[in-house]
């Protein structure tokens, strides 16, 4: 994973991705796979605080947390042990003003295959986003367009981690 090239991070990405989504793979290919899913979104981290600009780092951690973040979570199950070590990093990298403030929205909204094999992981999910509150009123864009610019803060990026926690809850409560 050394040999990563951010230019073709779409393409990594999508094949992942595609790959994710058959059903035909065997355990060791499964394993494989949840290794790479995991081993490029730690890239993606380590690659952002080595770029040449913020805005750059940040468009980084965006899709990090918007591709990569889910993708390890539908893997839950393939590797209960290495996904919840993965995804333990998101919930220590909460509240540090370096990273996405949607790496918790993220993993609150992909929770429902952890909630389905690990209940007590997704309770320190619920746990660590709770016990942070982001204060930063920082700009973030919404989306990529050039043309139809949307902006947030950092504040209400994360805010959205409490609503959907509060979606999964009901699920939450009747699988644990």
């Amino acid at each position: 994973y050394n040999r990563l090239d951010i230019t073709f991070l779409n393409e990594y990405l999508a094949l992942i991705e595609t790959a994710s989504h058959q059903t035909t793979w065997t355990q060791v290919e499964q394993h494989r796979l949840t290794s790479a899913s995991i081993r490029l979104l730690t890239w993606m981290w380590n690659e952002a605080t080595v770029v040449r600009t913020p805005d750059a780092a940040e468009q980084l951690l965006s899709i990090a947390a918007g591709r990569a973040i889910p993708l390890v979570a539908r893997l839950y199950s393939v590797d209960p042990n290495e996904v919840r070590a993965a995804l333990r990093l998101v919930l220590d990298r909460i509240g540090r003003p370096d990273v996405s403030a949607s790496e918790a929205y993220s993993l609150a909204n992909n929770l429902q295959p952890i909630i389905d094999v690990d209940p007590a992981f997704a309770a320190d999910v619920y746990a660590a986003t709770f016990a942070h509150e982001e204060k930063s009123r920082k700009k973030t864009q919404i989306g990529g367009s050039k043309v139809l610019v949307l902006t947030s803060t950092r504040a209400q990026d994360y805010s959205m981690a409490y609503y959907i926690l509060g979606v999964r809850f009901h699920h939450f409560l009747t699988r644990d």
